[in-house]
């Protein structure tokens, strides 16, 4: 058994998948906190863009259009997995359809300001920052 575990996590080591551990990790957070690690994740390519030595604009924009694969992918599957909640007929419907109506536009709303609202803030205290630094 714990030869079978060595060999499995040494398979593991060499495939090299393009998810990193907090990736594969995600799947076990509840939405809220999916959210706010997506939020993370999206502020941080930010900063490496401009650490790169990219201007404030560029930076929000490369940074978002990085991580707009992710955000989007990550907010449909969790919205199509409340889908047959949301059109559910059957008993307890009364009670399953308010539910998964509230939290499927809940997700659409984080994930519009994810990308559209966190990018300009951004962008706007960033600008606002380097304005005050350079007084």
């Amino acid at each position: 058994m714990r030869r079978r575990i060595k060999k499995a996590h040494i398979i593991f080591r060499k495939i090299r998948c393009q998810f990193s551990y907090l990736d594969i990790q995600l799947q076990y957070l509840p939405k809220s906190d999916m959210e706010n690690y997506l939020t993370l994740v999206l502020v941080k390519a930010i900063n490496d863009q401009r650490e790169r030595g990219l201007s404030v604009r560029r930076a929000v924009m490369e940074g978002a259009l990085a991580r707009l694969r992710p955000v989007l992918m990550t907010a449909l599957v969790a919205s199509l997995g409340f889908l047959p909640m949301a059109m559910s007929q059957g008993a307890g419907a009364e009670v399953q359809r308010p539910l998964a109506t509230v939290v499927i536009g809940g997700l659409a709303t984080s994930t519009l300001l994810t990308l559209l609202v966190l990018p300009a803030l951004y962008r706007w205290f960033e600008t606002r920052r380097l304005q005050a630094r350079a007084r």
